[in-house]
Formats: C-alpha cells, structure tokens, sequence
C-alpha cells in the first residue's frame, strides 16, 4: 500500500486515505504510518480461509453453520441440511488452494464438504466416524463473511445454549436508484 500510495502521489495524485482490507494481517496493518483506514472484513468472525493462513486456529472461529445429517446414501457420503445458501461456494482467498473443501467440520477431521447445492451438502467421509442420520454438527465457513450475509439473524450460543438472537441489520439496506 505504501508503494501504491508513493506511486500515485509521483504521478500527481492527492492521496488522502489509504485503506485496505485486512483480516489475516490485521495486527501488522493497524501499526502502518501509511494505512489511515482498515477494513479487517471478517476479522470478528475469522473463518477456515484465515486458518490455512495461519492467521486464526479452529478454536478462534466465532461464526459456524450448525446442520443436520439427513442422509447416508453410501458408505463414504453423508448429505446435511446446509448448503451453498449458509456456507457460500468460496474455496478460497485470491486464487490461495490452502482450503479442502467447503469448509471445516468441527470435530470431525475424517469428514470433508465436498459438494454443495443451495439446500444440500455432501460431505465425504476418509476415515472412521461415528457419525449417522439426525446428528447435529457445525461447519466454519470458508468464508465467513458470505455466510453472514445470507440470513438475516445470527444465533448466538455459547456450550449449546443460546445466550441471543443477532439481527443481520445491514440486510436490505440496498437502496432503489431513481433512473431521472
């Protein structure tokens, strides 16, 4: 960013704001002289994308998609109630192949997202689970900022006990252009 602000002001620029998104350097970023506003996106959240960056762990993961197993048509395949409309169809950042899938099941390394439909995930198992039909289990996103932005309230719980329901309040503030 510094080099980007140097060069337009070389080429007769007036520069009064550098900004630029930061969750998986965020804590570099807001000790910049150069950078005057942040935009540390789903640093509140973080998500699996900031896990294979090595920016978060699993357990600093605040935002999860709780779904429900509700078929095993095969040995190897269970399918969830969740699907491209709660985990969003990023695989990650800028071209970055660190993500497996569609994000990370908690708890259960032996199973991988590795399909979605708008209602529906496929989920693949490699290695022995316990898992079966009516079980619950939650997913981080790989992106947690599209998973945010597809419902209009969060939930928030803490053990399993929902302490608050979140409303998504920037939901539908897209406002209508007059075309006069």
């Amino acid at each position: 960013m510094t080099l980007a602000k140097n060069l337009l002001v070389e080429n007769g620029a007036i520069v009064e704001f550098v900004a630029t998104g930061t969750t998986p350097t965020f804590e570099n970023a807001i000790k910049s002289k150069e950078i005057t506003v942040s935009r540390p996106g789903n640093y509140v959240f973080f998500d699996a994308i900031q896990v294979a960056l090595g920016a978060a762990e699993e357990k600093d993961c605040a935002l999860t998609v709780l779904a429900t197993v509700v078929s095993h048509p095969s040995e190897d395949l269970f399918i969830l109630d969740c699907g491209s409309k709660c985990l969003g169809l990023d695989q990650g950042a800028h071209g970055n192949s660190l993500t497996k899938g569609f994000g990370i099941v908690k708890n259960h390394p032996e199973l991988t997202v590795i399909g979605l439909s708008e209602e529906v995930a496929k989920v693949k198992k490699e290695g022995p689970t316990t898992l079966k039909i009516g079980d619950k289990i939650e997913i981080i996103p790989n992106h947690s900022c599209s998973a945010a932005n597809m419902t209009n309230y969060l939930i928030g719980h803490r053990a399993g006990t929902i302490e608050k329901i979140i409303e998504v309040d920037i939901r539908g503030n897209s406002r209508k252009i007059s075309l006069n």
